[in-house]
């Protein structure tokens, strides 16, 4: 069984957010096997789940936190 890592977040809704994540996400040779989304209008939230290869990574899995911060 394939080993995976759950990427989970909400923030303030923008453009650009899908495109930023899934960027990151390539550029370390990650491998993105489910994603979804969706915007809470009323609260003007943005919300998703990216599921992603933990092995396909250019980095060990346990730096995700701490590369994909901020």
């Amino acid at each position: 069984m394939t080993r995976t890592l759950t990427l989970s977040f909400s923030c303030p809704d923008t453009t650009g957010i899908v495109a930023e994540v899934s960027t990151f996400i390539a550029q370390h040779k990650g491998w993105i096997t489910e994603a979804s989304q969706h915007t809470e209008n009323e609260l003007s939230r943005f919300f998703m789940r990216v599921e992603i290869k933990a092995d396909s990574l250019d980095f060990p899995p346990e730096e995700f936190n701490v590369r994909f911060q901020p």
